[in-house]
């Protein structure tokens, strides 16, 4: 789920300047290049300089019930303790189940609307062309471009509009125009749940057309007989949402762009504004506290507290990306971690990479990414013991036997003063 999160916040960032500065210029094969750059950042935004204990997250992942934890005696009033505990399943799995059957039910609907294209080309006669290949059918149905197959029932339209159909259908074609849609489509499928994808999708359609109106009017096409051409095609609506139509929905819209003044050369700089916007959306998946801290005497936490850290293989995604946010709050660096989890939402494998201070250092666990790791991995800092600092797979050998005590009393997040009586 946090890469779906994550997703929607890109896409919301990045659709906002485009609804807002750029759906109204006439600049529309930069938009769209620029509404594809949304699609795919969006995409692409989770995998991208993410926060620790997020990135190579299985999203399969579900989480289960982990033991419960004995929290260590004798812990000073103040101390912060993180531990694992018992996590409340039902609300995610009934999260979880909404939104694969969205997304099972859009994914068939896909597949169906694809046959009847299919179905649709194989029933027609065929016409072979230097770039595209003309099907003439007897369905009541407009005009569409699919990938280099242009459908068209002949016998519906006059040669005038016949001659401009087939003008805007090829545009379609030569600027592979389905590929544009289809992952449109797609991506509706996958975030189904966010009210932005689905405009999205719709601007890709519709800009799509502004480019094909606008390479029509280019070839010295008479404005006003074009535009009556589209307000006089007389089809049933019938919509295949994975095709190009000349007649499509919006005309409203499309003849109000072909009517507009073309956008200023200034224009163009309005195109930078993805570049901040981009690198503002990078920058909030930082770590909250991004410098590494110099000194021990730098990390954020009281004046002789200690810091012990334990994750084992019962701690689900959540609890393992909040034990790493509040340790990397104190000024420890955790970046280029990764925790592995199985199908049943255990915690499988772990790589675990420290600098804080004058310490820098990595272990990685064992294990098949199947089962749940047996061993842990554990950090701590000893401010008791002359700001000793490590990292270890399973209980650390050079420890005291008091601290090494203090380890199998607890599983998770302790910060403060601790003793193991």
């Amino acid at each position: 789920m946090s890469y779906l999160i994550l997703s929607g916040l890109a896409l919301l960032g990045l659709f906002s300047l485009y609804w807002f500065v750029l759906r109204r210029n006439t600049f529309h094969q930069l938009n769209r290049w620029g509404l594809l750059f949304i699609l795919f950042f969006s995409v692409l935004f989770p995998f991208l300089r993410l926060p620790v204990g997020v990135q190579d997250i299985n999203l399969a992942a579900t989480v289960i019930e982990t033991s419960r934890d004995v929290i260590p005696p004798a812990l000073t009033p103040g101390a912060v303790v993180w531990q694992s505990s018992r996590p409340e399943v039902s609300g995610k799995w009934l999260m979880t189940g909404i939104y694969l059957i969205g997304l099972l039910l859009l994914l068939v609907k896909m597949l169906l609307e694809l046959f009847s294209i299919g179905r649709l080309i194989g029933s027609g006669r065929k016409v072979p062309h230097s770039t595209f290949t003309l099907v003439d059918t007897d369905t009541a149905t407009p005009p569409l471009a699919f990938f280099h197959w242009i459908v068209i029932n002949h016998s519906s339209h006059s040669p005038r509009q016949y001659e401009y159909i087939l003008q805007h259908e090829q545009v379609h074609v030569r600027q592979w125009h389905t590929i544009d849609i289809l992952f449109a489509e797609l991506y509706v499928v996958v975030f189904w749940f966010h009210p932005l994808a689905w405009l999205l999708r719709r601007e890709i359609k519709l800009n799509l057309e502004y480019l094909a109106d606008q390479a029509v009017l280019g070839t010295g096409a008479d404005r006003k007989t074009y535009q009556y051409s589209l307000l006089q095609l007389s089809v049933p609506d019938i919509r295949i949402r994975f095709t190009n139509h000349f007649n499509h929905s919006h005309l409203k819209t499309r003849i109000n762009m072909m009517n507009c003044k073309r956008s200023s050369r200034l224009s163009f700089f309005n195109y930078l504004l993805f570049l901040p916007i981009t690198l503002g959306l990078l920058l909030t998946l930082q770590p909250l506290n991004a410098q590494t801290a110099s000194t021990v005497e730098d990390l954020n936490i009281d004046p002789g507290q200690s810091i012990y850290m334990k994750i084992t293989g019962n701690m689900s995604e959540e609890e393992v990306n909040k034990i790493i946010k509040r340790v990397e709050e104190t000024g420890v660096d955790f970046r280029g971690s990764k925790f592995e989890f199985n199908q049943k939402g255990q915690l499988s494998r772990a790589s675990l990479n420290v600098k804080v201070a004058n310490f820098n250092a990595s272990v990685q666990s064992s294990g098949d990414g199947k089962s749940p790791m047996k061993e842990p991995v554990i950090f701590y800092l000893l401010r008791e013991a002359d700001d000793k600092l490590g990292v270890s797979v399973g209980l650390p050998s050079d420890l005291s036997p008091d601290h090494r005590r203090i380890f199998t009393k607890f599983n998770g997040l302790m910060i403060g003063h601790f003793s193991a009586d």
